[in-house]
């Protein structure tokens, strides 16, 4: 199987980037979590008479950040922005990747032409052909407009292109599972804990979900050209309903996904030296198999393994040692393959 000069690069980003944080997670005690307010400064976001979206967005964000500081240990929360400023999609999520994101938020509210929509829903990256998931998404996706050199900056963003949509394919599998869970979780929240329909976790192309390399939503609370909705979610009463909502998802998510610690305190026991771990640098993985002998895998061509994993092909080199993988990483990320990460 050939590789294009041009997909190939966008490839192994989309399969090498996405562990980055995971790696630099396990080294830290606290669970991170990112919250994005969407829009700000010049982009009010959806807008109803006075009412806009970009500040009921950061409003919710700052709340949620609070109570999850108050009532939860062993969590960092970090912010997008913490004002009425501009940021851009991409920035958003670089900012996740820099702080070693565990989790990563976009809170925002809907819009639509006509006032009878109503409801909550939360979106995971994915090419979902629904009309109506693709609306949603190119709205929200047309705020790069606002930003500088915005054609450059996501010259490689473009849904519609085939390539694209390969991608886009394939970035559904990086933390896929996570990202539904969490998004399921959100769901089941605000159909429990508020009067807001539940339209349901779907999937879409939003920009702001390109970047981030770690399990990543984006919730749309509500209609503003819903007067029903309007007028809850900027009430006292469903702001904090709202923010509460998020924090039990949030809760239950890391509760989920955070590994306890031992019985009795201390930190966990190493394995006995009779355990034998092997460790590999992986560097794409893809649905079709690419022969180890193909000139994309150069410098390493003959020597990457190749494993079937839940139905995609993965391609490392190894196994090592850990002190073995971790000297041979540093000497791949000199070549093309510039995000390759290590795994067990």
């Amino acid at each position: 199987m050939n590789i294009t000069r041009t997909l190939l690069p966008m490839v192994l980003t989309v399969f090498t980037a996405f562990s980055i944080c995971g790696t630099a997670a396990g080294q830290r005690n606290n669970f991170v979590l990112v919250i994005d307010a969407g829009h700000g400064g010049e982009d009010p976001g959806a807008t109803r008479g006075r009412y806009r979206e970009k500040d009921i967005n950061l409003e919710i964000a700052l709340s949620l950040g609070s109570l999850i500081r108050q009532r939860l240990s062993g969590v960092d929360v970090l912010y997008t922005r913490t004002e009425d400023r501009a940021v851009g999609l991409a920035a958003r999520g670089d900012f996740a990747n820099r702080a070693g994101a565990d989790l990563f938020l976009s809170i925002h509210t809907n819009a639509n032409g006509s006032s009878s929509p109503n409801g909550s829903e939360t979106y995971v990256m994915g090419m979902d052909k629904s009309a109506d998931n693709l609306a949603v998404a190119k709205l929200e996706n047309e705020v790069m407009r606002y930003e500088d050199n915005y054609t450059t900056t996501y010259a490689a963003f473009d849904p519609s292109s085939t390539e694209m949509s390969i991608i886009m394919g394939m970035m559904q599998y990086a933390h896929f599972e996570s990202s539904l869970e969490f998004a399921r979780m959100i769901q089941k929240r605000f159909a429990a804990d508020t009067p807001l329909r539940d339209r349901g976790a779907k999937q879409g192309p939003f920009a702001v979900l390109w970047k981030p390399t770690m399990p990543r939503v984006l919730v749309e609370m509500g209609f503003i050209s819903n007067d029903t909705d309007r007028r809850y979610l900027f009430s006292d009463r469903g702001k904090e309903a709202i923010a509460e909502a998020l924090y039990a998802a949030f809760r239950e998510y890391r509760e989920r996904n955070t590994t306890p610690p031992p019985a009795g305190g201390g930190e966990a026991a190493a394995p006995p030296p009779s355990v034998v771990r092997e460790f590999y640098v992986q560097l794409a993985a893809a649905r079709s198999a690419i022969p180890v002998l193909d000139n994309s895998w150069a410098p390493y061509r003959g020597e990457v393994v190749e494993r079937r994993i839940d139905g995609w092909f993965k391609y490392a080199l190894g196994p090592y040692t850990q002190s073995e993988a971790q000297a041979k990483l540093v000497e791949v990320h000199r070549t093309k393959f510039r995000e390759a990460f290590i795994v067990k």
